[in-house]
């Protein structure tokens, strides 16, 4: 099963989900038998966001292999 990394995809124009940079999710690694159970996941964990991680045009979901380049997938930091 593989891993499944999803981000929003944003305009920035006035019905953007995500100008609120607040209460909300910006990102998840999620595994999944495929990209709509990785999105539907994402979803019923929504913040302020609302559901819109199903949205191809809201957010991108891409599938994570042993192909891509060495990167950090979650980093988890409090700042005080």
């Amino acid at each position: 099963m593989p891993y499944y990394e999803l981000r929003p995809i944003g305009d920035k124009d006035q019905h953007d989900p995500w100008l609120e940079r607040y209460d909300m999710n910006h990102g998840f690694v999620i595994w999944a038998e495929c990209e709509a159970q990785a999105r539907a996941l994402a979803n019923e964990r929504c913040g302020d966001e609302g559901a819109v991680w199903n949205n191809p045009f809201l957010a991108a979901c891409m599938e994570l292999s042993g192909e891509r380049a060495p990167r950090v997938i979650i980093q988890d930091y409090r700042a005080g």
